[in-house]
Order: C-alpha cells, then structure tokens, then sequence
C-alpha cells in the first residue's frame, strides 16, 4: 500500500513537472512570436533608405516632366494661355499662324514653360512626402529647374532635398530626366506650314505636308480657323503619342475655298 502513494506521487510529481515544460515551452514561442513582431515592425519602419527617399523625387520628376510636354504640344508649345489663342471651351490653342504672322512660340519660350512647369508642380507631386514614416525628417527647398530642346529634351532639377534620421543626414540636390520626344522635330514642321502660308495666304500647304514623316490632321474651326494637329508615331510618352496642335486664323479675304467646304460638313458644335 505504501508502494502504491509512492508511485501515485512520482506519477503527480512528473506531471506537474512535464505541464511545466509544456507551459514555459508554450510561453517561451509566446514571446518569439511577439518579439518577431517587434523585429518585423521596426524593419518596417527603417527600411526606408535615403535611396528611396531619391528614388521616390526621381520618379516624381519624370511624371511631372512627362506631364508637362504632353500638355505644352496640347497646347500649341505654350503651358499658359495667351493673347492669340483659341478658347476652345474646355481648353485653348495658341495661334501658330494670324492673319499673315508667324505667332507660334520660340524654343527658348517652350524650354521657359516647361521649367517654370517643374518648378511650380513638382511639390504637388511629392506630396510631402507622405509615402514615408514619421520618424525620417525629409525637408525639401525650391526647385530650380533648366531645360533644353534638342532632339529630346532633357530636365536638369536642382532641388535640395535633406533626409535626417537619428544623427544622420543625408543631402540631394541634382536630378536629371531625359524625354525622349521629337518635340522639335514636330515644332520644326510647324513653322514650315506656318511660313509656307505667309507666303501663300490662305492656302494651306498641301504638297509640303504629304512629304512629312508624321500624321497631320487638319479641323475647321470657324469660318477663317483652323487647328493643325501633328502626331509622331515615334515619340510615345505613357502610352501616348507626341501631339503638336495649334491654330491658324486666316483673312477672310484669303482663304482656300476647300476649308469653307470641310467646315460646312462638321457637325454646328463644332464649328466654333
């Protein structure tokens, strides 16, 4: 009988003890799940690197650049409206040609729009950068922007860009953008058709169009206006190609009789 409590003590004793190792296994697994998650957070949080911080403005600066130019050949080489310009409604055109004079805008112009476009925009692009955690300190200063138009155009942003983090700071300042678009390729073809009309008032120079190497569409617009739309099917920008438009008011008194007919085939909402 007395070997019998012996044993249903042993029996308890390794009990008690084996639900211990059960239990401090268990707690054990307990505090790596949650130390897992401590690691995993604070890797989330600094797995920001200042690479990303400049990643995040250079991908910015393409959207915005490309934004600009698809919007400046919309637009007739112009991002604001000005005096000779087309409303059209919902938007503008400027004239290229009126009434006998070359009003397209100069390169050095259109290179002026665009920089002055990057500069006033690309901090609505950045968003402060709100993509990042708290605990990295990204102060940005004024954006600087030069542009030139030569066979593509190329965006040179100077914009200073401190990171800080803990003790460490890090600092940007030049970031460059290549649009490979033949913008002045079709600005060039512009003031061929535009000089060819000087010489030629009121009549549009179909023998001179055929020859060129780009689509070119023509809309009647009114009476005495017309909208030129030139398309580069070798200059795509996010799935869409390079567009040219702008538009031409002619003297009544000069006009190519086969305008009157194509405007008189559009529908009355149209016409201006």
């Amino acid at each position: 009988m007395e070997k019998r409590g012996q044993i249903t003590i042993f029996i308890i004793i390794g009990l008690i003890i084996l639900i211990s190792i059960i239990l401090v296994l268990y707690l054990k697994d307990i505090y790596n799940i949650i130390k897992s998650q401590e690691n995993t957070q604070v890797g989330i949080e600094s797995s920001y690197t200042s690479l990303d911080v400049e990643n995040y403005v250079q991908e910015c600066i393409e959207k915005t650049a490309i934004e600009a130019v698809l919007s400046l050949g919309l637009h007739g080489g112009t991002l604001t409206q000005g005096e000779k310009s087309l409303d059209t409604g919902l938007s503008f055109v400027n004239y290229g040609y009126f009434v006998g004079e070359n009003t397209l805008p100069s390169v050095q112009k259109m290179e002026n729009e665009l920089s002055l476009y990057m500069n006033e925009l690309l901090d609505f692009c950045l968003d402060e950068f709100s993509p990042f955690p708290e605990n990295i300190n990204i102060n940005s200063q004024e954006t600087k922007t030069k542009v030139e138009i030569k066979d593509n155009i190329f965006f040179e942003v100077n914009k200073i860009i401190e990171i800080t983090e803990d003790e460490t700071k890090i600092t940007f300042k030049e970031f460059d953008f290549e649009v490979p678009v033949r913008l002045k390729h079709l600005y060039e073809l512009s003031n061929i058709i535009v000089e060819e009309e000087i010489n030629d008032k009121g009549w549009l120079p179909y023998n001179i169009m055929v020859n060129f190497d780009v689509n070119i569409a023509v809309y009647p617009y009114g009476k005495d206006i017309v909208v030129f739309s030139l398309v580069d099917n070798q200059s795509l920008l996010d799935g869409q190609y390079l567009e040219f438009q702008f538009a031409n008011k002619f003297d009544p008194n000069y006009q190519d009789p086969l305008l009157k007919e194509a405007e008189e085939l559009l529908p009355e909402f149209l016409r201006g």
